[in-house]
C-alpha cells in the first residue's frame, strides 16, 4: 500500500512543470519516459498496470502488438521498435510537438526529407549530431510525390521516435 502511494506521488511530481512526464526526448528516443526498449513489466512499474493497455493491430497485413501507455490521461504508443504519440501535450525541449508546423520543426532540427510510411505521409528529421526521427503530416503538405509545400496547412499530426 505504501509503495503504491509513493509511486502515485512520484507520477504526480514527474507531471509537474519541472518534470519530464510530457517530454519528447530526442536524445534518448523516449516520449513521456516511454522507450521502445522498455519491457511490459517496466512500463507497468513506471506507470501502473491499469495505465498500460495491450492492443493488437495490423502491420503490413500481419498482427502487430502495441502497448498504449496513459500518462495523466495522455497517450503514448509503444511499438516493437519505436514509440509514437499524436497527443499535443508532449513537446520537445524546444517546445514543438503535435500541432506545431513543419517550419517550427525545421527551425530546430533542419530541413525535412520525405519519409516512407504505411498509409500516411511522413517527414524525416535528422538533428545535427542526433538520431533521425519521423513526423506524420497531412497528404496536403506535399505538392507532388517529392516536394513539400511551405504553407500553414503543414502541421505535425504524430511524432515517431
Amino acid at each position: 500500500m505504501l509503495a503504491a502511494l509513493v509511486a502515485a506521488l512520484s507520477v504526480t511530481v514527474a507531471g509537474s512543470a519541472q518534470g519530464d512526464q510530457f517530454l519528447v526526448d530526442l536524445e534518448h528516443a523516449t516520449i513521456g519516459s516511454v522507450s521502445p526498449k522498455d519491457s511490459v513489466r517496466q512500463l507497468r512499474a513506471k506507470f501502473g498496470a491499469g495505465n498500460v493497455i495491450r492492443t493488437v493491430g495490423r502491420l503490413e497485413g500481419s498482427p502487430n502488438v502495441t502497448f498504449v501507455v496513459s500518462i495523466a490521461g495522455h497517450k503514448v504508443v509503444q511499438h516493437w521498435n519505436y514509440v509514437s504519440t499524436s497527443d499535443s501535450a508532449f513537446k520537445t525541449k524546444e517546445g514543438v510537438g503535435v500541432g506545431s508546423t513543419v517550419a517550427d520543426f525545421a527551425r530546430y532540427y533542419g530541413e525535412a526529407l520525405r519519409g516512407e510510411g504505411e498509409g500516411a505521409s511522413f517527414l524525416n528529421f535528422r538533428p545535427s549530431g542526433g538520431s533521425e526521427f519521423q513526423v506524420r503530416v497531412s497528404d496536403q503538405c506535399f505538392a507532388d510525390v517529392a516536394h513539400l509545400k511551405a504553407d500553414r496547412v503543414c502541421t505535425v499530426r504524430e511524432i515517431l521516435l
